[in-house]
């Protein structure tokens, strides 16, 4: 794997080893596993079933697990969960790393840095589709609220922007 640079601390991850100005630091081959998964997928939320899936596979595990190595990472990066300024926990979804992270490239004996751009998000279907969608629905209420009774009308309209709405809610979720 790759070296990167998170803030100032280098990472190399085939060492287990977070490299400071002044001293070298050695972590655990899963909490280093989860720092580069986090890295990976920078300023992106990774859920706790995701980390389970790439750190601990095809082992049972606790939340613990998680939250140790979570601990033992903000300990090094001096980092406090109440004002998280590298890794933040998105509250019953998981942990995203959120300063920008350099992947290093070596070029014939010469380290470059490189950032890594945060990949885009892909959506199921595509935005003009759901738009045109959520126009067809909020024009067909409003059409219908004049044909039906004054009671069922708000129903419908309700309805539609419920429907909007969760057109839009899936299309913002990673997929």
């Amino acid at each position: 794997m790759r070296k990167f640079v998170i803030d100032d601390f280098t990472v190399n991850p085939d060492g287990n080893e977070i490299i400071t100005k002044d001293k070298t630091l050695k972590l655990e081959s899963k909490t280093m596993s989860l720092l580069t998964l986090l890295a990976e997928n920078a300023e992106q939320t990774i859920s706790k079933e995701e980390i389970f899936k790439e750190v601990w596979p095809d082992m049972i595990v606790t939340e613990d697990s998680i939250s140790r190595c979570i601990s033992q990472l903000r300990k090094v990066f001096n980092d406090d969960p109440q004002h998280p300024r590298v890794i933040e926990t998105i509250p019953r979804k998981g942990y995203r790393l959120k300063v920008p992270v350099q992947f290093i490239e070596h070029e014939h004996g010469k380290s470059m840095k490189v950032e890594r751009r945060t990949p885009q998000r892909r959506h199921p279907i595509p935005p003009w589709i759901a738009g045109g969608i959520a126009a067809l629905i909020a024009l067909g209420s409003i059409y219908g609220v004049g044909s039906i009774s004054r009671g069922q009308g708000w129903a419908i309209i309700i309805a539609a922007f419920s429907v909007v709405y969760l057109i839009f809610y899936y299309l913002d979720r990673k997929v």
